[in-house]
């Protein structure tokens, strides 16, 4: 962060004068060792500490501000920055981070599946979904079609399929389908890839669907047990 922002912030968190305000900073930079200015330049030593700086942050928020908050974040491109500002999150408050971060996130990734488990037509309604592109991979041959379906899921794996040549011409057609719903519909109904697509569809679903139930499971035994002992201090209250 450029010195004149550093000090418009140490300005209107400390109320002194630009003067003290600098050497504010410079005590803060000497006294902590979290943050060094460099040419003109202030940032943290190290990114974990800026990481945990907006964990903190993030988890001081009401409850529609950690939500929103967090929504935003998923959209942070860096996924190894992401992933530690959630990591140090949920050691803030690990019932609010379920709560109001994963457990949003995860029903948000099972849509439109709710249930514990799912049927071979949610699959496909669950890929139409959460499917982004179809393609055709650089090393098909002229025997067998390669192609793989990249979804938009956490962990970024896609479905790589392989189409021997005798069905190959069948699956091109498929591909030249105008949208993702008519291209998923139409291979889960081809014999050749269809089962294989559906199962590791499944799968991949299935994974998901059991972190969301567990999390659900979490917060309501969590919210259970803090309405029983809210009662439980309301009762002593009235001796």
């Amino acid at each position: 962060m450029k010195n004149e922002d550093v000090i418009r912030i140490a300005l209107w968190a400390s109320g002194y004068d630009e003067a003290d305000a600098i050497k504010f900073l410079d005590d803060v930079a000497d006294v902590s060792a979290l943050i060094s200015e460099e040419r003109g330049v202030w940032s943290f030593i190290h990114s974990s500490v800026q990481e945990y700086y907006a964990a903190s942050h993030l988890m001081s928020g009401t409850d529609n501000e950690i939500y929103d908050h967090a929504t935003l974040l998923r959209k942070v491109p860096s996924e190894s920055t992401r992933e530690q500002v959630f990591r140090f999150a949920a050691e803030t408050d690990s019932f609010k981070f379920v709560k109001l971060v994963e457990l949003p996130f995860l029903e948000d990734v099972c849509a439109p599946i709710t249930t514990t488990s799912a049927t071979e037509a949610q699959v496909v309604e669950w890929l139409v979904r959460h499917t982004e592109n179809i393609a055709e991979d650089k090393n098909s041959t002229r025997e067998n079609l390669f192609f793989t379906v990249w979804l938009n899921t956490p962990d970024r794996r896609q479905l790589r399929m392989f189409v021997p040549a005798q069905h190959k011409h069948a699956v091109r057609l498929v591909l030249l389908a105008s949208s993702i719903a008519e291209q998923i519909e139409s291979l889960a109904k081809l014999q050749v890839v269809g089962a294989r697509l559906l199962e590791e569809g499944a799968d991949r679903l299935d994974t998901y669907l059991k972190r969301m139930a567990h999390q659900k499971s979490v917060v309501e035994d969590e919210e259970t047990n803090r309405a029983e002992s809210g009662k439980y201090l309301q009762d002593l209250l009235k001796l």
